[in-house]
């Protein structure tokens, strides 16, 4: 780990393991958060003292309140900092000289609604952090807990601190944080931290998640998102996680807005922020959850069990009808359960009464649970089987002391993951289920094995984890990296010098091919002509067929206004062309430049190769079938840019179009490997050139096997330097 990094690590560990605490801003208003801070400290039995200061009281809450830092009996160590927001930045400064190592402030309007007063607070507020150096959760947040510390500063009443556990829950949203530790209590999954992190304008979720990779006892750290502050810090702390063993699970809202309303490309209008986060997270080996739901099966999951070592999902039932939902769920989500092996059939036969389904799903019908037995031979033989990587069973929490045959096969099942560590077994729910408080004594009595509930959610959580595991062992055995070619330097782009920061500007085909070819993109021939008689000159040339084009740095798309003629065959035909495509761009508004005559391109498959640059993630490729239709069908996927040709080729297989690449239904294979280049190619365009914004390849023509590829047409966008 970088030495900046365990600088930061050590940081949040001085914000959650505090030897004293200053409440500045002390009130005995009703409903008043330092009021609950404070209530919330007692329940906690956080052992160290807790000063309160406000200099209009001499007492409050029972205790002596403080007029200032110079009248503490000894030098705080956290400041629980409840003042109004334009104070905030004088407390911290003498609460710094005071001894003060680390601070939680909960005042909002520090510039996050885009108030011009509020901005000015904000980077006051920054500039008092980065000179005090103090360790700052916040501004706008809602505390935190540390169980170890026994302490809680959340604003809302919490329980007395229980048994530590294996999870940590971090989020810019404090109401969603509290939610989540709530909701987690209540399955019985003991919370070790928690934290609101608000704006973060000091510690940030990447400095949270490294202190999570770097504490062995935290097995899942999950992260509500709303923005990534520092995406290479936040990228460096969840691979440590990975390394670690520590499970990342975050669930993304918002986005970046402003990046796709600037998008003048296909790429960028397909990339949200969301397909760009999802495309980091499955490079750095974070589960990405679509809803609070999924965060609480993913830390149930992962708070419980290892991630599976290679994939398969098998499941044991009790009910028929449970497994016609589990392959009707299975089919909508894309999962498939793999057939089990012809000894384990072979075996389950012998054991198991006629009425049983044998296969998987395993009804292990009344035989199943009449004995238990019958029962956990089933779990033997399941676990056995070499097609299985997980193994799912109906069960869940009893309800009371008299659901016995619950009690003791959830019991059994946890022994038997105490013991199996080579795949992971979890039990589940038909529906989602509220545990009563002997179901959660069970629940924390059981560490080795999941409770998970509903079928949908189950399924996903654990498909999750396999493709966790999957995308590790595939970046720990990456035969190459893609590293951007050494014998060309980054080509120069004068363009973005005359534009002004924050804004964006296309180039015109014939300059964006100039660069696509320079990193190595092959195109077809072609040539820039000024006028009718130059555009005929080049077709003699080039040779019949050919395409002509209007060049026209305002339109990105030139289809849409009938500025693209086709199969041009003689000469007259390139004349007619020219006067046409000169009408269509009159029609539109639109100033021609000049026409682009190319080769007409062989019969082939058109596809998508495009990149962007997401301002929260950084640059991102993305693949898909290509032509007039992108948008409508949307047949893409997307991975962080700096690819090596193994995962390019992995990404054309996440795709309908990289299918019929491959020969869908018996079809003709095309040269899935030359598209696999032109992926690397533009993956390490964006990542050479910085002012590089979008870059869109479509169609990229792809010719039979062995037979390589072109890029027809070609789109960059840049962004301004001034």
């Amino acid at each position: 780990m970088p030495a900046a990094s365990e600088h930061r690590v050590e940081m949040v560990r001085q914000l959650l393991h505090p030897a004293s605490i200053a409440i500045v801003g002390a009130s005995s208003r009703p409903g008043g958060w330092s009021g609950e801070v404070f209530r919330n400290l007692q329940r906690s039995g956080y052992p160290g003292p807790v000063y309160p200061l406000n200099p209009r009281r001499s007492q409050i809450w029972d205790v002596p309140c403080y007029p200032d830092f110079a009248a503490l009996p000894a030098p705080p160590d956290h400041l629980v900092v409840a003042v109004p927001s334009e104070q905030v930045a004088a407390v911290l400064a003498d609460g710094a000289a005071a001894g003060a190592r680390s601070a939680t402030v909960y005042a909002g309007g520090f510039g996050e609604g885009g108030d011009i007063d509020g901005a000015d607070m904000g980077r006051r507020l920054r500039a008092a952090i980065e000179e005090t150096g103090l360790a700052v959760s916040g501004p706008n947040c809602m505390g935190n807990l540390s169980v170890p510390a026994r302490m809680v500063t959340l604003t809302a009443p919490q329980p007395a601190v229980a048994g530590e556990g294996r999870v940590a829950i971090m989020g810019q949203s404090g109401g969603v944080v509290l939610y989540l530790n709530k909701a987690l209590q209540h399955r019985g999954v003991p919370v070790q931290y928690a934290v609101t992190s608000g704006n973060e304008a000091g510690l940030t979720m990447a400095d949270y998640i490294a202190y999570c990779a770097a504490d062995p006892q935290i097995r899942v750290a999950a992260a509500f998102i709303e923005s990534v502050r520092d995406p290479e810090a936040f990228f460096t702390a969840c691979e440590q996680a990975a390394s670690s063993g520590t499970a990342v699970v975050a669930l993304k809202i918002g986005g970046s807005d402003e990046g796709r309303q600037a998008a003048l490309a296909h790429t960028g209008a397909l990339a949200g922020s969301l397909q760009a986060f999802d495309a980091v997270c499955d490079d750095i080996g974070v589960v990405r959850a679509d809803n609070l739901d999924e965060i609480v099966e993913a830390v149930e999951f992962f708070a419980h069990a290892q991630v599976p070592a290679h994939g398969g999902i098998g499941c044991i039932v009790h009910s028929g009808g449970l497994r016609g939902l589990l392959l009707e769920s299975a089919a909508r989500l894309g999962i498939s359960f793999p057939p089990l092996a012809p000894g384990s059939v072979e075996r389950l036969n012998e054991i198991l009464p006629v009425g049983s389904f044998v296969g998987n799903p395993l009804d292990s019908g009344f035989g199943g649970l009449s004995s238990r037995d019958i029962y956990f031979q089933c779990i033997d033989i399941l676990l056995g089987d070499p097609n299985i990587g997980a193994l799912l069973a109906q069960e869940g929490a009893p309800k009371a002391a008299e659901e016995a045959r619950e009690e003791a096969y959830i019991r059994g099942l946890n022994d038997v993951a105490a013991r199996e560590r080579r795949k992971p077994i979890a039990c589940f729910t038909m529906v989602s289920d509220g545990l009563t408080s002997y179901g959660r004594d069970v629940r924390l009595q059981t560490p080795n094995l999941p409770m998970l509930q509903e079928v949908d959610k189950t399924l996903k959580t654990v498909q999750r984890a396999i493709r966790l595991a999957e995308r590790s062992e595939a970046r720990r055995h990456a035969s190459t990296q893609a590293v951007r070619r050494k014998d060309r330097p980054a080509p120069l782009l004068p363009e973005a010098d005359t534009l002004s920061a924050g804004t964006v500007a296309a180039l015109d085909e014939v300059r964006s091919k100039e660069l696509l070819r320079w990193y190595g993109l092959p195109l077809l021939p072609e040539a820039f002509a000024a006028g009718p008689d130059d555009a005929t000159a080049a077709a003699e040339r080039i040779g019949w067929p050919v395409v002509l084009k209007g060049v026209a740095r305002s339109v990105t798309h030139k289809s849409d206004l009938g500025l693209v003629v086709l199969n041009l065959g003689t000469a007259g035909d390139v004349a007619a062309a020219a006067e046409q495509v000169a009408q269509r761009a009159q029609a539109a508004g639109v100033q021609l430049e000049g026409l682009l005559v190319a080769k007409q391109g062989p019969p082939g498959l058109e596809v998508v190769v495009g990149a962007k640059r997401d301002p929260e993630v950084g640059p991102v490729v993305m693949f898909g079938a290509g032509g007039v239709l992108l948008e409508l069908y949307g047949d893409v996927a997307f991975a962080r840019a700096g690819l090596s040709h193994e995962e390019a080729v992995e990404l054309i297989g996440r795709t309908r179009a990289g299918q019929v690449l491959a020969g869908y239904r018996g079809g003709a294979r095309y040269d899935a490997g030359a598209v696999a280049q032109a992926i690397v190619a533009v993956s390490d365009l964006i990542g050479a050139v910085g002012a590089i914004e979008e870059i869109d390849v479509n169609p990229y023509l792809v010719l039979e096997e062995g037979r390589g590829g072109f890029a027809l047409d070609g789109l960059v966008t840049i962004g301004g330097r001034k």
